[in-house]
């Protein structure tokens, strides 16, 4: 029996670098396509090159109450999202529908927070799963059986080794390691003068952040000695704010979300109104070959 390959595609993540990676593109009537565009040919991409089983797109859907109740300010520096690329959005899920690609938007819930749901619901049935995302937060669910795909870089397939490679620590302890040195993306500030490299070298040192703590006469630097100690609440803050809630109410329709052979008489159309003609030649093409 063939082992499940469950493709989730963090939604913002393709859609963000496909408007500003891609140059302006719309339609005679004005309609900004880009992302619409970068998106569709990634899902291609991936479905060549990854070969998944199954996949599901994860749209955010707002920041948890629960994160703003620890940090007003999470996510405060981030520009609101330019209006060229959130009209796209409805475009993309249209795409979706005609291909028969679930996707998941659930109100007042982060993309990560779901994925990080249905990831684990995926290894409890015995698949294996690609989470495809830049976003450093999602290292945590990396295991043997979870690797994730950065959307800059789909032959880059991360494993357990790659995020200690990158980190200087296992996806066990990235949130840890997070916490001590914050995150700028998310406006989550960390101990400072504690880095990368300095966080992943205590945590090596003394096993764990309650470790650190504990053995804080230990820590050899009486500078980041001290700014532990005064960075105290905020680092215990911090491992609340960026762990993964793994238990929200979201299911797993394995049904639903099996990988099927687009149908040019759905997608054609689709794609002709869209005005995006290298998308549509490349599927005319091979709809021309398997009719041979």
């Amino acid at each position: 029996m063939t082992t499940r390959r469950l493709c989730l595609v963090d939604g913002h993540a393709v859609m963000y670098r496909s408007f500003y990676a891609i140059p302006e593109l719309s339609t005679a009537a004005g309609l900004p396509t880009n992302a619409v565009f970068g998106f569709i040919r990634m899902i291609r991409q991936l479905r060549q090159k990854l070969q998944p089983t199954h996949m599901i797109a994860v749209f955010d859907g707002g920041t948890p109450p629960r994160r703003l109740g620890l940090l007003p300010t999470y996510k405060a520096q981030r520009p609101v999202m330019p209006e060229p690329l959130r009209a796209q959005f409805p475009t993309v899920e249209g795409y979706l529908d005609k291909i028969g690609m679930p996707f998941v938007r659930m109100q007042s819930e982060e993309a990560d927070d779901v994925i990080a749901t249905i990831s684990q619901k995926a290894v409890a049935d015995g698949a294996d799963v690609i989470i495809v995302t830049n976003d450093k937060d999602m290292y945590q669910l990396v295991d043997a059986h979870t690797r994730m795909v950065p959307p800059s870089d789909t032959e880059r397939m991360m494993s357990v080794e790659d995020v200690t490679a990158k980190t200087g620590v296992g996806p066990d302890k990235i949130v840890e390691w997070l916490a001590l040195i914050g995150d700028a993306a998310d406006n989550i500030a960390g101990v400072p003068g504690v880095g990368p490299k300095t966080a992943a070298r205590l945590l090596h040192e003394h096993g764990s952040i309650a470790g650190i703590y504990e053995e804080l006469s230990r820590v050899k630097s009486p500078g980041i000695r001290n700014a532990l100690e005064q960075s105290r609440d905020v680092v215990s803050r911090n491992v609340e704010l960026i762990r993964l809630s793994r238990d929200l109410s979201c299911s797993l329709d394995w049904v639903k979300a099996e990988v099927r052979q687009e149908d040019p008489e759905r997608v054609l159309p689709f794609l002709r109104e869209l005005e995006l003609n290298s998308l549509t030649k490349a599927m005319e093409k091979a709809s021309e070959k398997t009719l041979f």
